[in-house]
């Protein structure tokens, strides 16, 4: 709630009107004229605009913290994971600190993917454990009641 009403407080980076919208891929709040505009220049065609409406769906705001920059490259977006070090690079730091020393590195979509078929394989195996650890609790339930039913035969002899 409180980066919808941030959005709807925003200006346009370039003009300083109301934003109406905010471009994901350049991180700018834009006006409809502005916005407009962005999308005319074929450079600029795959950017993801999200209206200020969209950016309280929480899907929008994990997009708006996706974007995570490296600490020594400011300006450079973390786009690759050495599987070596297990840290997260830009393409400056990967180049110059882990494929010159032959780490394994791959995009951060590709890991991505990979951690995704981890959790999923996890999710499956956590699924059939609990279904057998309800149906041991079933099948203790029954042999609990057949135990207090015999117990309660045994008394009334």
């Amino acid at each position: 709630m409180a980066i919808q009403r941030q959005a709807k407080a925003a200006r346009c980076s370039s003009c300083q009107e109301t934003a109406v919208s905010c471009c994901m891929t350049c991180e700018m709040f834009m006006c409809e004229k502005c916005s407009n505009s962005h999308m005319m220049w074929p450079v600029m065609k795959d950017h993801d605009v999200l209206s200020v409406e969209e950016l309280s769906n929480p899907q929008s705001q994990v997009k708006m913290r996706s974007k995570l920059y490296c600490v020594k490259h400011k300006d450079k977006i973390l786009e690759f994971y050495c599987e070596t070090c297990k840290e997260l690079s830009c393409l400056h730091c990967m180049v110059l600190n882990h494929i010159k020393q032959n780490h394994s590195c791959v995009s951060v979509g590709e890991i991505a993917q990979k951690q995704r078929e981890i959790l999923q394989g996890s999710c499956t195996t956590l699924d059939e454990k609990l279904s057998a650890g309800k149906e041991a609790l079933t099948a203790v339930g029954e042999v609990k009641k057949s135990l207090e039913n015999n117990s309660m035969d045994d008394v009334s002899i």
